[in-house]
Parts: C-alpha cells; structure tokens; sequence
C-alpha cells in the first residue's frame, strides 16, 4: 500500500487503515444472487420486495430482481449523503435504498446504480 490516510496527508497509510470498499465488490455481490437463481432459490422476476419487503417502498414495489441486477430500478443515488458512520452500518445504507423514490419509472430505463 502507499499514501496517505487523512485528507492533510500527513498520516501514512497503515495496515490498519480502514477503507471502504465500493465498486470493487459488485461482481462478487451480483454472483450471489445469480448463484441462488442457479439453485433455484432466487427468481430473478420475482419483485425484490419478494426477499426485501421494506424496498417497495416510493413506488418500487413492481421492481424485479433482475432489474435491480441489471441498473434498471431508478435508484442511480439518494436522495441524501450517509455519514462515514451509517454508510459502514450495515443499516442505514439499505434502510436509504429502500426508502428511496426512483427517478424513472422503474424497468425502462438504465442508469449506473452506485
């Protein structure tokens, strides 16, 4: 590793430096689903409120499995910024993504879902 860890760049980077860990875990977050879909677990035309009952919300309830894999549930970004702390919860993030109204109608578009 190399750099810095504090915006000042005056702390090196450390073996213990925490760091989150965005894009780089998509793959291995949709080989989930499609390996449960390959067992016969997960439908991916199943609503995703089939398995996350609280994403319905805002009017995602007719939002399919494989539309959220594939970019297209209207949910490109929230509508407000997590703090460090909740966007590392493990709560707060899905609570936000469920909570969130889509910007397109829902299967009709694409737009890169961070």
């Amino acid at each position: 590793w190399a750099g810095t860890r504090d915006v000042d760049g005056t702390e090196p980077w450390a073996v213990d430096t925490v760091q989150i860990v965005r894009s780089a875990g998509k793959g291995i977050a949709a080989a989930v689903p499609l390996l449960l879909h390959q067992r016969g677990q997960v439908d991916l035309d199943a609503p995703v409120s089939t398995y996350w009952p609280e994403f319905k919300a805002n009017g995602k309830e007719r939002v399919l499995v494989r539309d959220l894999l594939a970019h297209r549930a209207g949910i490109p970004a929230l509508d407000r910024t997590l703090t460090p702390a909740e966007a590392a919860d493990g709560v707060s993030g899905p609570a936000a993504v469920a909570a969130q109204r889509p910007e397109w109608e829902p299967g009709t578009d694409h737009g890169y879902h961070a």
